[in-house]
């Protein structure tokens, strides 16, 4: 399989934070190559640590903006069906309101690259209720400290061939890193 996948930072947002990546040490991206096809991809995403409660009237509780690259070095065309990538949260925050820009089919010509992204709301229903604003950073601390999405990419088209299903993990936080409380 010959295709990378490239995640970048979502400039767009400042005050984001990077999601590290558990598939490769914890690290801010990944480049995952499948060297047989001649594919490669590099992904990386981020997070907005400022998670607003629902009284607040802000039009989301959390904050996610994904990247991805595909390079296809092979002389045959890539075809990415983006309704077959599937991202995934712990505490189900993500799973309905996830979309990939407004292509289905995404279409990369031989020897070419191209960029995918998408920054998308969710809720948290475990975030969700009538909390004191102490009883909310609490519940905001253990959501950031113990969420982990995890990216499923398929629907990858090399000519004829289908290439394999690639699963990465992401997570808010490095392991032992402590989490702060976000100036508004």
């Amino acid at each position: 399989m010959t295709l990378t996948i490239l995640i970048l930072s979502c400039s767009c947002y400042p005050k984001y934070k990077p999601l590290y990546i558990v598939n490769n040490n914890f690290s801010k991206s990944i480049v995952v190559k499948d060297t047989t096809n001649k594919v490669e991809y590099k992904i990386s995403g981020r997070y907005d640590p400022l998670i607003y409660p629902p009284s607040t009237g802000s039009p989301a509780d959390a904050r996610v903006c994904i990247e991805i690259e595909i390079r296809n070095g092979s002389r045959e065309t890539l075809l990415l069906d983006v309704r077959k990538l599937k991202l995934h949260g712990s505490c189900k925050y993500l799973v309905e309101t996830f979309t990939w820009q407004d292509y289905p089919i995404v279409k990369v010509e031989p020897k070419k690259k191209r960029n995918i992204w998408s920054c998308f709301n969710g809720k948290c229903d475990q975030l969700l209720g009538d909390l004191t604003p102490e009883e909310w950073r609490e519940a905001r601390r253990r959501f950031v400290e113990k969420e982990e999405l995890t990216l499923i990419i398929g629907g990858i088209r090399l000519g004829e061939r289908e290439l394999r299903i690639e699963n990465i993990v992401f997570v808010l936080l490095k392991p032992g890193e402590k989490y702060n409380e976000p100036k508004n």
